[in-house]
């Protein structure tokens, strides 16, 4: 194995906020969610026109205006990028144009409703497809400190109260953090997870991640605190007492690895079977 198993896998994206049941009293926002999925600009341009006029004070119209901006963004891009090795000076300027106009509507938003998660939401994951990460991790980092100031009480599409536990709120928080490590962005990973400890300190997840962290530098000294004391905390956990035999040999710890790892054969759990064997093998035992 070249670097640690991180404790969750990333999960996919979509739409940009939620949909959750609607009332005829919604029918703005019923009606823009198809012409969403049609990708058609058109028809939301004067829809949206239409809702501003009528509700300015909606919430829900700063959700589908961040989806026709991105929509938009997304269309411009694939249309006119790729085709020669030096874009023009007028289709940089133009991407730029449409990536700000997904920002501001989407500021402007979470401004104006700091506890509408699905704008919140909406926001990082614009950024992270547009690969604008620093962008990303300030959003990341914002929503993380609001949670602490409204106690994880939420509101999502159509103001529907969305109440998370810290659980829900940690597995959230670790697509976003999985979608940074896979992009090998690992100072702005850590910049998060110390972020999150710093309003969660006893998180499993996110102490485990500072772990992996100092992994994928070559950092082993600086991983074995963090996963000795996880192992400590939960014992049972096979992928925590997967990460510390592979920091004990990495260290040149081979007792204590293979000791680990005798342990970890025997589990229920067929993958951390599979990796410890082979990490056995490594260090010459069967």
């Amino acid at each position: 194995m070249k670097q640690f198993i991180l404790l969750l896998a990333l999960w996919g994206m979509g739409f940009l906020g939620g949909t959750m049941s609607l009332t005829a009293q919604e029918s703005f926002y019923d009606t823009a969610l198809p012409l969403v999925d049609k990708k058609d600009t058109v028809a939301l341009r004067l829809l949206l026109d239409k809702w501003q006029t009528t509700a300015p004070q909606d919430a829900d119209r700063y959700a589908i205006q961040a989806n026709y901006d991105l929509v938009k963004y997304i269309l411009f891009v694939q249309q006119h990028h790729g085709k020669s090795d030096t874009p023009s000076d007028s289709i940089f300027q133009e991407t730029r144009r449409l990536e700000q106009a997904v920002t501001t509507h989407l500021a402007e938003g979470i401004a104006r409703f700091p506890n509408r998660l699905d704008l919140r939401y909406g926001q990082i994951h614009q950024q992270l497809i547009m690969y604008n990460y620093a962008s990303a991790l300030e959003a990341i980092k914002a929503t993380i400190a609001h949670s602490a100031t409204n106690g994880n009480s939420w509101l999502w599409t159509n103001d529907k109260a969305r109440n998370l536990s810290d659980k829900d709120l940690t597995l959230d928080m670790q697509d976003y953090f999985s979608r940074l490590w896979s992009a090998q962005q690992f100072d702005k990973a850590e910049e998060m997870a110390l972020a999150f400890l710093k309003v969660y300190p006893k998180s499993v997840i996110f102490r485990s991640n500072l772990a992996s962290i100092h992994g994928a530098r070559g950092d082993y000294k600086g991983a074995l605190p963090f996963v000795e004391a996880l192992h400590h905390e939960v014992p049972n956990d096979h992928l925590i007492h997967y990460n510390l035999a592979y920091v004990y040999k990495q260290l040149g710890e081979k007792k204590k690895a293979v000791k680990c790892l005798k342990k970890l054969v025997k589990c229920d759990d067929e993958k951390v079977v599979q990796n410890a064997q082979v990490l056995l093998k490594e260090l010459g035992e069967k």
